[in-house]
């Protein structure tokens, strides 16, 4: 955080926003094989969300951040949206699941498909109830189209992105 600070301090902002990312992803890999008290894994973890969200007016497209409430469930994610666009011609839908983060996914999967003219979603926890809930909050977005992929990492238990038409009953459900 401390070198992200000084390249800010410097109107440095690209280099400033790197290094707040890769202080986010520090964060994040601290909390693995550790054994941590609750109180330094809720420490560890709010700065992995600090650090990312800092470097948030220092990337390369728009971003918006969102939390959504679904019954007892917590939804937390990113629209990431290609800068020189007003609208995407493609919204793909994330969820992320087993340890890893909105956050912690932006590397592998946001950061690399944005120079398309693709919006991304990309959120935690992999439920059918916060995709649905993400589906329903994503339409009301401006400048995003109706056409909704949804892909999913090896971590939620599959290992290539399906889209809405597929024949992934829990995909093609959320759309009839």
């Amino acid at each position: 955080m401390h070198r992200g600070d000084a390249e800010l301090e410097s109107d440095n902002f690209s280099d400033a926003g790197r290094s707040y990312l890769m202080a986010s992803q520090y964060y994040w890999l601290a909390l693995y094989g550790a054994t941590l008290g609750m109180a330094e894994r809720r420490r560890l973890e709010d700065a992995h969300v600090g650090a990312f969200r800092t470097a948030l007016p220092s990337l390369p497209h728009v971003t918006t951040p969102f939390a959504l409430h679904v019954d007892d469930l917590e939804v937390a994610g990113y629209l990431f949206m290609p800068a020189d666009r007003a609208d995407a011609s493609v919204t793909v839908l994330w969820p992320v699941g087993g340890c890893a983060t909105a956050e912690s996914s932006y590397w592998q999967i946001a950061a690399p498909l944005l120079d398309t003219d693709t919006a991304w979603v990309v959120f935690a926890p992999d439920t059918e109830q916060s995709v649905r809930a993400v589906v329903q909050w994503v339409r009301q977005q401006p400048g995003v189209d109706q056409v909704l992929k949804v892909g999913t990492t090896p971590a939620s238990g599959q290992s290539e992105s399906t889209s809405a038409g597929s024949a992934h009953g829990r995909e093609r459900a959320l759309w009839t």
